[in-house]
């Protein structure tokens, strides 16, 4: 969103219609969600003396620029007006790259703390966003509630892990599984578990769910004790994300013809990769 601020012409239209609004539009209602998101938003939890603690879901911006390059100060201005985007300027060797990480490190809490190995000779601004999650349950497990037990991955092996066991009063059922809803303690947020229908992966699940299928089984919970055994479990992923928005029809962004020249008025800029990472 960020970056679409700075397109023009043909790669700005595509960028609109894979984003799905209008950048102007895309730019009041994210910077709309993301002030929902403070300690100060309605129903933000207090600590035990009263005060404001921090929210469980928390954003960052970052904007980072290397030394020379002359960028257009309405991009930057929307960037920091509508994220909240911090600015750099840098000198694009293996300082900047320590430093981004850094940045990437402490907006999320240490778990994520690498984003760019190395900065290209060709690289002129990195655009980072960040985002956090750290919720306390709203009825928490106890030592006593943990055991280890049989669990069955989704290629059909099975093997002993430390289960959480629990009962949950939201019940999911449909579109090829069943689940439950287990509420963070700010009751703004929560986590949505699913299991597949015996015999289906959840590969198979997943890529039979659409966005309209998903929204209504999880709308569609209902008021049932649900005994849970769910796993402790870590995970991260990564991927690089450009072949798939270009398939998605924003291609010129990452060609030769593309127009950034809201960016930089010198041109020549094009957007190389989309590096998404997730623990």
């Amino acid at each position: 969103a960020m970056t679409a601020n700075g397109a023009r012409g043909d790669t700005l239209a595509q960028m609109e219609d894979v984003l799905g609004l209008p950048v102007s539009d895309l730019n009041e209602a994210l910077h709309a969600f993301a002030a929902t998101l403070g300690p100060d938003a309605e129903g933000a939890d207090g600590d035990a003396d009263g005060e404001a603690a921090g929210p469980a879901l928390r954003l960052a911006d970052s904007v980072w620029i290397r030394e020379g390059l002359a960028v257009e100060r309405p991009f930057l201005q929307d960037c920091v007006n509508y994220y909240d985007a911090a600015i750099f300027q840098e000198p694009f060797d293996g300082s900047t790259a320590d430093a981004i990480n850094g940045w990437v490190d402490e907006n999320t809490d240490g778990m994520i703390d690498r984003i760019v190995d190395v900065v290209g000779p060709q690289s002129m601004m990195y655009l980072v966003n960040a985002v956090a999650f750290d919720g306390a349950w709203e009825t928490p497990y106890e030592e006593s509630q943990v055991a280890d037990d049989t669990f069955t991955r989704g290629d059909g092996t099975a093997q002993t892990l430390p289960l959480m066991a629990s009962s949950e009063g939201l019940y999911l059922e449909g579109a090829g599984a069943t689940g439950f809803i287990k509420p963070y303690a700010d009751g703004r947020y929560a986590l949505a578990a699913l299991l597949p229908a015996e015999g289906t992966t959840p590969g198979e699940l997943l890529a039979s769910l659409s966005g309209s299928e998903l929204r209504g089984l999880l709308r569609d919970a209902s008021f049932d004790e649900v005994r849970a055994l769910m796993p402790k479990f870590e995970d991260s992923c990564g991927i690089e994300l450009s072949g798939v928005l270009s398939a998605m029809g924003m291609a010129d962004a990452f060609g030769d013809g593309a127009d950034f020249t809201g960016i930089s008025a010198d041109g020549g800029l094009c957007i190389s990769e989309v590096n998404h990472r997730a623990f």
